[in-house]
């Protein structure tokens, strides 16, 4: 089964990194599926319901979950992918942001002088200038 996922909201609180929307073989689309880090690496949690057992506990039961390792191992593998491409997006959002306010022309603008094959920046506060 094809699974395609889209990063809905980074958290990094805790264990819990984001949260992603999985659209399973495109017949199925499951909403708040959790990315976490364990000891053991990443893994996924599936959404589900908090309720109430005979005793006042509160217990909680997943909606869905893969049956099956390969199955898991796929949905996981395209939630990591997805996150993966969604750090690399902020990421680069960030740079440009970060080099648009600063003056700067962004790191994969071409020179305004071609003979330059680096960028030179401005002196930092230590008075030295970084070369790239």
């Amino acid at each position: 089964m094809e699974f395609r996922a889209k990063i809905t909201r980074e958290i990094g609180k805790g264990n819990l990194i984001a949260f992603a929307d999985v659209n399973a073989g495109g017949v199925l689309n499951l909403r708040g599926v959790r990315l976490m880090q364990g000891d053991r690496g990443l893994f996924i949690g599936m959404p589900g319901t908090e309720w109430k057992d005979r005793f006042g506990e509160t217990r909680y039961t997943d909606v869905f979950s893969p049956i099956g390792k390969q199955v898991y191992a796929e949905m996981l593998q395209s939630v990591r992918d997805a996150y993966l491409e969604y750090r690399a997006t902020v990421q680069k959002t960030a740079q440009t942001e970060q080099d648009e306010s600063s003056g700067h022309a962004p790191r994969d603008a071409p020179a305004e002088d071609d003979e330059l094959p680096f960028f030179v920046r401005e002196p930092d506060e230590g008075g030295q200038s970084m070369n790239f």
